[in-house]
């Protein structure tokens, strides 16, 4: 008996080991990659009113789409991430400002920047479009 419980507990330390070295491994993505031009495309402003930030874009037109692509830490702020998809060029739409919000879940304290970029209506999802300076918010001073 006292041999097979030996074998037992070998058996749940390599499997530990080898939990622990997968998770060792693992690490998250890397930033986007940033450039250092400033953002050119519809307006992207950060609405503070509410107790997180809200990324507000005013589109040309219907048919863009604004996504959080994601929310990183940064040096004394949050940076916010936002893709913005282009409208599906064979449809015809009427040229009026639409308005989108997007809800960071960022809390209106801490200071935030918000990146972005356009990709085409057909992009893939993790495209390598570079992303550009939008928009920037403080944090509220308690």
């Amino acid at each position: 008996m006292g041999t097979r419980v030996s074998i037992v507990v070998a058996r749940l330390v390599v499997a530990l080991a080898g939990v622990s070295l997968v998770i060792g491994c693992a690490s998250s993505a890397p930033p986007p990659a940033v450039t250092d031009g400033g953002f050119s495309g519809p307006s992207v402003q950060v609405n503070s009113q509410e107790r997180h930030h809200v990324i507000v874009v005013e589109a040309p037109s219907p048919g863009w789409e604004a996504t959080l692509t994601r929310v990183l830490p940064g040096p004394g702020h949050r940076e916010a991430y936002l893709t913005l998809r282009r409208p599906f060029p064979g449809a015809l739409y009427p040229q009026v400002i639409v308005t989108q919000r997007v809800l960071t879940g960022v809390p209106t304290k801490e200071a935030l920047r918000v990146y972005a970029r356009i990709v085409d209506h057909d992009a893939p999802a993790r495209s390598d479009e570079p992303f550009a300076q939008a928009a920037e918010a403080r944090g509220a001073t308690p």
